[in-house]
């Protein structure tokens, strides 16, 4: 899959909901998955919160690269751990969430109420499709 974001989007707000969908997906049944994910969560939630600390990029990193590449039964370890090296990467994007964390929150900016439909909605696939078939 690929997920296209202009540059209006927080990139770190982004990948954190991208985190929070990949946490909320795990089965649970590989370590670096069922662990991962949820750490990979809860240090964005701190950075987006204005909480983060000078070494979570170095966590979030260690982190990533240990659940990627095929290191689980299936891809959704890898799946989760790409857009965060690839925030990483991008590096500015990170530092500006961590300086101002205001500026990684897309809460009420415009399409971010969709987004947020769409991540809550993954648990309940049917009424999404639903909810969006009279668009």
């Amino acid at each position: 899959a690929m997920i296209v974001l202009d540059e209006t989007v927080a990139l770190a707000e982004a990948e954190r909901v991208i985190a929070r969908f990949y946490e909320h997906e795990s089965c649970g049944q590989c370590s670096q998955c069922r662990e991962g994910t949820q750490w990979l969560d809860q240090i964005l939630q701190r950075i987006a919160t204005g909480k983060g600390s000078p070494e979570d990029p170095e966590l979030l990193e260690s982190l990533a690269r240990g659940m990627a590449p095929g290191k689980t039964i299936c891809a959704l370890s890898d799946a989760a751990a790409i857009p965060t090296l690839a925030l990483l990467a991008s590096g500015s994007a990170l530092r500006r969430a961590m300086e101002m964390p205001e500026a990684g929150n897309l809460s009420g900016k415009p399409g971010w109420e969709r987004l947020e439909t769409l991540v809550a909605s993954v648990s309940e696939p049917m009424e999404y499709v639903k909810q969006t078939d009279s668009v």
